[in-house]
């Protein structure tokens, strides 16, 4: 993330392999999460769940800056509020530091 051209980076995957859609309001998504980089995240920088389909976007944050250390495991985890039938979710990593270089891997993603 150079913070000039991309300032986020993420990972999605479609709900349901049919293409139907869900509400995900009142449930958590949990995951589990590596960052392999070279400097730990800005205090401002956030780890984010995405969800959306054809009518809008719902979010909820996962983890802040001071949680996402680098070379360890740590746990995130946040509940949807708002109500909204998807089609996706995604874990996004949005940079407010300096830009960032690295691997970021994700483990026990789950929706409950």
């Amino acid at each position: 993330m150079d913070m000039q051209t991309t300032r986020e980076a993420g990972i999605s995957v479609p709900i349901c392999t049919s293409g139907g859609t869900t509400d995900l309001s009142g449930r958590t998504m949990s995951v589990n999460v590596f960052f392999d980089g070279a400097a730990d995240f800005n205090v401002m920088s956030v780890l984010r769940a995405h969800a959306w389909g054809p009518t809008g976007l719902v979010q909820c944050d996962l983890m802040w800056g001071t949680q996402m250390t680098v070379g360890s495991w740590v746990p995130g985890s946040c509940q949807f509020q708002e109500s909204l039938q998807v089609t996706h979710v995604a874990v996004v990593v949005i940079n407010a530091g300096d830009p960032w270089t690295g691997t970021m891997y994700l483990d026990n993603v789950q929706i409950n």
